[in-house]
């Protein structure tokens, strides 16, 4: 999972970090890899795995339901035999609100069994109380999580089951798309469906994540595309290096509106105590923007670890500077932003919650 954000980061000045970084979504798949690769904890382990996205976990899912939560109960220690399913120590009660991959009427409960005493990689979450969309797949006659974590998300309200909803069901109708064979090659219309799909998961904050991970948007993307990404970083800025992905959608298509929302986040970020690092690689696209030709800029991956946190300080300070100057040579009085709250069960690629 490293290597996609190394490949993204390799090359010209205008190469955009993936995923977030920081204490967001980068580091935290980061850490998961190398408590993968290091730690031996006296918990339940299991071998790493790389991150799954809607698109795969609607893929590889048996059934896949929104539902209540109901309870979660500890079950008697087994011993089973199979390496890719550590001992289950818990079972999980779901009552099935909707059904968007096979069949499971609502009402009907579900038991779902899974390892909540897992260190890495991090288990499945089944919060009582809450509502669960839930991928999963049968294994020894019993329900088991879709690439544990990865596989358990939690809207927040209507707008974002909405949204699960929608990218789920779109994924199924591409994955209808694909036709078997042995060339290798994806059908132009498989292509075009996968595409329409990184999108519209881009376009909603729940979803973002999965949308944007693993994909580089610029090439294909159609006018329409633009304007919605377009639409939908103006409706809901992001704060992380996700800020790049769209920068990068939107390189060469004009809109005030989006030069003055990356502006505010900006303003936002850059006068923080501590930049992010990939802060001024977004100011450079944003003075792109503004027909300025900004100058190289040294990946913070290239530095020496020694010198990483002096490093730090003297970019934040140079990126302040820079910043200042360039609001002062356009004029702009950036509008302060207000940022989501922390969710109440982190996804994929939210930082946890304080």
């Amino acid at each position: 999972m490293v290597q996609p954000f190394l490949r993204a980061l390799r090359g010209t000045p205008s190469s955009h970090f993936p995923r977030r970084t920081g204490a967001g979504r980068f580091h935290r798949l980061l850490v998961l890899t190398l408590l993968a690769l290091f730690v031996h904890a006296p918990r339940a382990e299991a071998e790493s795995i790389a991150p799954l996205t809607l698109w795969t976990l609607t893929q590889e899912a048996e059934l896949v339901v929104w539902a209540d939560v109901e309870r979660v109960s500890p079950l008697p220690r087994v011993a089973y035999s199979s390496p890719q399913f550590p001992d289950d120590s818990d079972v999980a009660t779901l009552k099935v609100r909707e059904t968007w991959k096979s069949s499971a009427p609502p009402g009907e409960r579900i038991d779902v069994h899974f390892s909540s005493n897992l260190d890495c990689p991090a288990p499945a979450r089944y919060e009582p109380g809450l509502a669960v969309v839930a991928f999963l797949m049968k294994q020894r006659g019993q329900w088991h999580t879709v690439a544990y974590s990865y596989g358990t998300r939690y809207p927040e309200g209507p707008s974002e089951a909405k949204a699960f909803r929608r990218v789920v069901m779109a994924a199924r109708e591409a994955h209808a798309l694909r036709t078997p064979g042995g060339n290798g090659k994806e059908t132009p219309e498989f292509e075009a469906a996968r595409r329409d799909w990184h999108v519209l998961a881009a376009l909603h904050p729940a979803t973002r994540w999965d949308g944007l991970y693993g994909a580089t948007l610029g090439p294909g993307l159609t006018q329409t595309h633009r304007q919605q990404l377009a639409r939908a970083l103006v409706e809901h800025p992001p704060f992380d290096a996700e800020l790049l992905e769209f920068l990068a959608a939107l390189r060469g298509f004009p809109s005030k509106a989006v030069d003055r929302k990356v502006a505010s986040i900006l303003d936002a970020l850059i006068t923080e105590k501590e930049a992010p690092a990939w802060a001024g690689f977004a100011l450079d696209r944003l003075r792109e923007r503004y027909g300025e030709k900004p100058g190289w800029r040294r990946p913070w991956y290239e530095i020496p670890s020694n010198e990483l946190d002096e490093s730090k300080a003297a970019n934040t300070a140079e990126v302040a500077r820079e910043w200042l100057a360039f609001k002062k040579r356009h004029g702009l009085k950036p509008r302060p932003l207000s940022r989501l709250s922390p969710r109440r069960v982190p996804g994929p690629g939210d930082a946890p919650s304080p």
